[in-house]
Formats: C-alpha cells, sequence, structure tokens
C-alpha cells in the first residue's frame, strides 16, 4: 500500500521526536553501571569499610548507647548527630559514585537532552481501551520475557556463587565476628560483581533492541517524506517562482551596473551601484545593490564596463540598509554620495559639473 511506513526516519523526524523525549534508552544499562561502580567502590573501601563501621558500631553500643541514659535532650541531640556525621562518611563514597555513574550511565546513551514534554498530561493515557491494548501489546509481551529472563539470570547468578562458597558458609558458625562478616562481604560482592557484568551485557543488547524499536515507531510513508521535503524547501511552484524572481533581479542589474556612475563596496560583503540623471531623478538612485555573492557579480560586472569602484564601508552599509532598488538617496547621505560622485566626476575633465545639494560634481558622462 501507499501508506505504508517503509521508508527510515529523516532527520528532522528523528529532532522532532527527541525534542518529544523519544529516545533509545536501556534501563537495564543504567541499573548495571550503578551496580557496577557499586562493586568496584566496595572492592577498592571495603576492608576500610568494614573497619570504619566495626569501630563505629562498637563505640556507640559500648559507650556512647550506656551514656544515653544520663544524657539531656541535648546530649541526644549531639549524639545523633555525631552518629550521622560518621555514618555519611561511611556512606558518602557510594552516594557520590552512584550519582555520577547514574549521570554518566545517561548521558551515554541520550546525551545531553532537557524537556518536559513527557510531563505534559495527557488524557489518551488515561483511555481505558488503549490501556487495556498496551497492557496486551507486542512490547508488553517482550518486557515481560525480559523481565522473566533477568530474574532467572540474577538467580541464577546468586545460586552459582554461594554454591561456589557453600563449604566456607556452612562453617560460619566456627567463626569469629570479623571473620564471619569478612565471608558474608565477598560473598556479597562477588554475587554483585557477577550480577552486574551480565545485566550490563543484557543492557547493551536492550538498548540495541530499544533503537530498533524506536526506529520502527519512527518510520515513515513515502507520501510522509514528500509532505516533509516539501515543508522543508518549499513547494516546486514556490522555488520556482523564487528562481523566476532571482533571475530578473540579475537581469535586471546586468543591465543597470554598466551605466552606473560608481559602484560603492564595504570592500567584499555589499557593492551598491549609484547612477546620478538630473533628467530622470533629482537625486542619485540606487540602480542594483547586493551581498557576498551577488555584490561580486556587481563588482565583477563594473570592471567589466569600466565603471569606478570606490571602497566606502560606512557609506556601503549605509545605502544597502537604507535605500530600496531604484529608489532615490536619502537626503542625509547627500553629502557622502556627492563626495564619492565628485571624486570620480574630477577623473573626467571637460564635462558639465552638475549639483547635488548645491555639492559640485565636478562634471558628467
Amino acid at each position: 500500500m501507499a501508506d505504508d511506513k517503509t521508508e527510515k526516519p529523516t532527520p528532522r523526524r528523528l529532532s522532532k521526536a527527541r525534542e518529544q523525549g523519544q529516545v533509545a534508552k536501556s534501563a537495564d544499562l543504567n541499573s548495571a553501571l550503578v551496580l557496577g561502580s557499586v562493586s568496584l567502590i566496595l572492592t577498592m573501601y571495603g576492608a576500610y569499610f568494614f573497619q570504619y563501621l566495626g569501630r563505629l558500631t562498637r563505640e556507640f553500643l559500648l559507650h556512647k548507647l550506656q551514656m544515653a541514659s544520663h544524657l539531656s535532650q541535648v546530649g541526644f541531640e549531639a549524639l545523633f548527630r555525631d552518629t550521622f556525621y560518621h555514618s555519611m562518611i561511611v556512606l558518602l563514597p557510594f552516594i557520590c559514585g552512584v550519582m555520577v555513574v547514574g549521570i554518566f550511565a545517561n548521558l551515554i546513551q541520550v546525551k545531553p537532552l532537557f524537556t518536559t514534554a513527557p510531563l505534559k498530561p495527557s488524557f489518551q493515557k488515561l483511555n481505558f481501551v488503549n490501556g487495556f491494548k498496551r497492557l496486551f501489546s507486542q512490547k508488553s509481551a517482550v518486557e515481560l520475557i525480559k523481565g522473566i529472563l533477568k530474574m532467572v539470570i540474577i538467580g541464577a547468578c546468586g545460586f552459582a556463587v554461594i554454591y561456589g562458597q557453600r563449604d566456607h558458609l556452612m562453617a560460619l558458625t566456627h567463626m569469629g565476628f570479623a571473620q564471619g562478616w569478612l565471608l558474608i562481604f565477598n560473598t556479597t560482592l562477588n554475587i554483585c560483581t557477577t550480577i552486574a557484568i551480565m545485566t550490563f551485557v543484557l543492557g547493551i543488547a536492550d538498548y540495541f533492541f530499544q533503537k530498533y524499536q524506536l526506529m520502527k515507531k519512527l518510520m515513515m510513508s513515502r507520501q510522509e517524506v514528500k509532505d516533509e521535503m516539501k515543508n522543508a524547501e518549499g513547494s516546486p511552484e514556490i522555488k520556482s517562482r523564487i528562481r523566476g524572481a532571482g533571475r530578473a533581479i540579475l537581469k535586471k542589474i546586468m543591465k543597470a551596473v554598466p551605466v552606473a556612475d560608481v559602484v560603492i563596496t564595504n570592500p567584499t560583503h555589499y557593492a551598491i551601484a549609484i547612477q546620478y540623471d538630473p533628467d530622470v531623478a533629482p537625486a542619485p538612485r540606487v540602480v542594483a545593490k547586493g551581498v557576498d555573492h551577488m555584490a561580486f557579480r556587481i563588482r565583477e560586472l563594473a570592471k567589466e564596463h569600466k565603471v569606478p569602484i570606490v571602497e566606502n564601508k560606512p557609506l556601503a552599509r549605509s545605502l544597502y540598509a537604507m535605500v530600496e532598488l531604484d529608489h532615490m538617496i536619502p537626503p542625509e547621505l547627500f553629502i557622502a554620495v556627492a563626495e564619492v560622485l565628485a571624486y570620480v566626476y574630477k577623473r573626467n575633465k571637460g564635462r558639465k559639473r552638475p549639483k547635488i545639494g548645491g555639492v559640485d560634481l565636478g562634471g558628467r558622462r
């Protein structure tokens, strides 16, 4: 069918989807990186963590808790602040690590993006029929399979690590407090590390699956691609009229520049051709003007037909901004234009000396 979505999404379609918050992102990859960061922190600072926690617990149980019965309200507040302070020293590396890795995990997937579009209320989300369809959709089935697969993998990882440590764990009752805690810590750390690695692999696969699903959702029909190109570039009729107007302007410039008295330049960005004929108009007229490429064409035509070119940056900018094509210059620019024309006319001797605003131009062709 003609309306089948068989075309890949255009960059404009992808940009609009991104503005709406539709990006490929895997929550499993975020979880894997966060869990991996916790495992790494525990591996690096685990021994110090348990030593510090042990000293803090022993200090609290042996001294501060016994002192609590003799403390006033102010003393209890001080005890609470002290305990909170030492607890935060222990937890701060985990909090900072999880925050940094969480932000990094989102950035590597979606890049810097801020949009409030997903937060806008939508009554379509409250539609019972649509909600029922989503409940039994292909996406929901895939998410269910993914959830079951993650549970199986996590359970298998935990069982494999515990089974490998079964002999040591069975001997926990014969170990001291510190030795037992160390065994439990190492076992837990191995479980977290194994789960993080497996979840990371799943997260990578899930990210590419989410990207595939997004691209499939954003697929376009051929008509949509044509409509987008038409909106972005304009209809063929409008573009044809624009090209026609451009050709007409160029044709007019090619006729006007050879008969101009002078071309005033910026020197490269602006070019304005001035003609002064008292029999046609009482003041000089702008017969051609342009910027960049058009200015280059005007300068080339002036050189070809030996029309004088005068560089005057302020005057060129003022003329381009203030005077329309085929219009006379305003009175405030009379003196500046007259001085340029006088300079040009003085190079041609034995001519009439027309005046603009009382300024002698020194002869004319």
